[in-house]
């Protein structure tokens, strides 16, 4: 079993944070704050890096939330269809900050640690 051990954290453009850093991060760490503070969302950033973005979590993290219309997830044997598409296009919205058009917008997730965007997510 492989370990993932960082020393910080940064998340941009991601739910409820612009920009967000932890500088020093130890072996354990204790998340706490108001609620709707992003407490959540800094859990799902870090379950999203640790599976290195990919597709099945990201759809997870949608669905839990109930982002999601479980009908546009894709299925074996089924065809996605062009609306499927566009609802599935549309909860992703949901992943970044303040919401924006996603399409054909610059704006992009960031999730790694700090000073070291060769191994950041984007």
């Amino acid at each position: 079993m492989s370990q993932l051990l960082i020393e910080s954290f940064e998340v941009s453009n991601f739910r409820a944070f612009e920009k967000l850093q932890i500088a020093h991060l130890g072996r354990a760490n204790l998340i706490t704050g108001k609620n709707s503070v992003g407490k959540s969302s800094l859990l799902e950033s870090l379950w999203l890096y640790a599976n290195k973005g990919s597709p099945s979590t990201i759809l997870d993290i949608l669905s839990v939330r109930k982002e999601i219309n479980t009908r546009v997830l894709p299925r074996p044997q089924a065809e996605v269809r062009p609306r499927d598409e566009e609802d599935l296009f549309e909860a992703l919205k949901h992943l970044f900050y303040n919401r924006p058009k996603i399409e054909g917008s610059p704006v992009s997730i960031k999730i790694g640690p700090i000073n070291s965007p060769q191994d950041r997510l984007s």
